[in-house]
């Protein structure tokens, strides 16, 4: 199953806030697949984030995926475009 978009880059928030990226709505339990490849820079919990992946693609791009319910990658470890992230 895909995610659908809910929330663009350059969207302002209720809050005021300008978004810096695309937030994307799964279904409950969804797997989560890395949007490009790169390296795990941070794979935890975080505050009331949930389960975090941060992706280092390189060139100074980086992808944050938040609110996983478990994570299935290291810190260090290099992942390709689809692997499981959670």
């Amino acid at each position: 199953m895909r995610g659908r978009v809910a929330g663009g880059f350059g969207e302002i928030s209720d809050a005021g806030v300008r978004a810096r990226g695309i937030t994307l709505a799964t279904a409950p339990s969804a797997t989560v697949v890395a949007p490009a490849a790169g390296t795990v820079r941070y794979a935890a919990p975080f505050r009331g984030y949930g389960g975090i992946v941060i992706l280092d693609h390189g060139e100074g791009w980086t992808s944050l995926v938040t609110g996983l319910g478990g994570i299935a990658v290291h810190s260090g470890e290099r992942v390709e475009t689809g692997a499981v992230l959670g």
